[in-house]
């Protein structure tokens, strides 16, 4: 059955009048009468229009009262000598012809998975309630903390800090716990400046305490722990007076780093050497 748009009056039908004698010939130049009865009630007068086509066949362009009712439409044309023709259409809320959405409004008006079109699962099994869950996550909270950690936010700042500081590290020790490798040249200035500020405070206590070696002994011990304190800044410094030894461990304790032993050379100067 022919489906025609309500309230479209676009839409045209076609009779095939035929002899009323043989009920075959075909019948041209006829005046035909067109009547309708819509959804089951009474026939009445067709509203629209009638032109003869050809061999027998008769248009009719239908008419807005034609066409104002949903339901089965029927219409009949008559005209003296010929046939009754009977044609039945069915009369729509949507668009037969829109081969988009039938003309369905509450579509969208665009094809399946195009621009403006309806989403479809290209793999199948797309669960529209799972989705919606984990969108749910995405709560307010962890947007700000995704927020900070984007370029520019508050936490990629303060990583881009502590990465310029960072950057500044040695590259040895490659892993905690490994010790670190000293320079040649930093080891001979540490070395040379030691030396002589050890030099210079034992020539002030040897001429402060002339004729008092326990004494000089003594001021000669705390400098040069002082010295060594302060040359290596953090670091531990352990003296033996059994060996004449001072050693230099690292902050924990653990790791010994320098050793330096005293000797005494010619009128009972002490002076300093590093052994390693």
């Amino acid at each position: 059955m022919r489906q025609f748009q309500l309230n479209i009056t676009t839409k045209k039908i076609c009779f095939f009048m035929v002899d009323s004698t043989d009920h075959v010939t075909p019948e041209t130049g006829l005046t035909l009468t067109v009547r309708v009865s819509k959804n089951g009630g009474a026939f009445a007068a067709g509203g629209g229009s009638v032109s003869e086509l050809e061999t027998g066949l008769y248009a009719y362009t239908v008419g807005a009262g034609d066409v104002d009712t949903l339901g089965a439409a029927v219409f009949t044309a008559t005209a003296s000598g010929a046939d009754m023709a009977v044609i039945e259409v069915l009369i729509v809320a949507y668009n037969p012809y829109d081969a988009v959405r039938l003309g369905v409004t509450s579509l969208p008006n665009a094809a399946a998975d195009a621009a403006g079109g309806l989403p479809i699962s290209d793999a199948g099994g797309l669960d529209l309630d799972a989705k919606l869950a984990n969108t749910n996550e995405v709560t307010a909270a962890r947007m700000a903390a995704l927020t900070d950690l984007i370029n520019g936010g508050r936490l990629d700042l303060l990583i881009d800090a502590i990465k310029d500081k960072t950057d500044n590290l040695p590259a040895s020790p490659a892993a905690v716990g490994s010790a670190m490798t000293l320079t040649a040249a930093y080891d001979a200035a540490k070395t040379a400046a030691t030396q002589t500020a050890v030099e210079a405070i034992y020539a002030i206590v040897n001429s402060v305490t002339i004729g008092n070696s326990a004494i000089k002994t003594a001021l000669a011990n705390m400098a040069i722990v002082d010295i060594c304190a302060r040359f290596f800044g953090g670091k531990k410094v352990v003296r033996n007076d059994t060996n004449k030894t001072i050693k230099i461990y690292d902050e924990a304790g653990t790791t010994l780093l320098h050793t330096f032993t005293q000797v005494t050379v010619g009128d009972d100067v002490t002076r300093t050497r590093i052994d390693e």
